[in-house]
């Protein structure tokens, strides 16, 4: 499919990513999930680029988590997901395509109690998709609180 011109210079992160990852925060027990994440472009005449992830227990593949979203690229990009835990979540960031960098600051975190502040970071290198997401609570600082690194499916 021909791209988008503002989804182009992100042709890196498209697709779709199998891995593991794993989860801590201060207030809960370490835990390790099995994830598929997905960044496709939506139509070549649509600067937007459509987002799906979801995880599963290690131990008996039961579902953990799941969000769905867009990103819309630009020197700002913007980027809005919805959770299955009922947080709406709405952030700004850029993209460094030269490193192979997303960088992404929570603006507004919608339906979420104790989450004040969410960062997330996706590096695109050596085939590789990692991943750090960091939160703030009210009762936390911002914090890694999920890591991965996920291989693009070939298939």
């Amino acid at each position: 499919m021909t791209l988008h011109p503002a989804v182009a210079p992100f042709a890196p992160l498209l697709g779709t990513w199998r891995g593991k990852g794993a989860g801590e925060y201060p207030s809960i027990a370490p835990f390790e999930y099995t994830e598929e994440l997905v960044f496709e472009a939506v139509h070549p005449s649509k600067p937007v680029i459509a987002y799906r992830h979801k995880t599963a227990r290690c131990l008996d593949g039961a579902p953990l988590h799941s969000e769905t979203g867009f990103l819309r690229p630009g020197v700002v990009c913007h980027w809005a997901v919805a959770q299955s835990t009922g947080v709406a979540e709405a952030s700004v960031g850029s993209w460094a395509p030269d490193e192979g960098v997303l960088l992404l600051s929570s603006s507004s975190l919608g339906g979420a109690d104790k989450v004040v502040a969410v960062e997330r970071q996706y590096t695109v290198r050596d085939g590789q998709l990692s991943y750090v997401i960091s939160m703030a609570t009210t009762s936390s600082p911002l914090l890694p609180h999920l890591r991965a690194s996920l291989t693009r499916d070939t298939c």
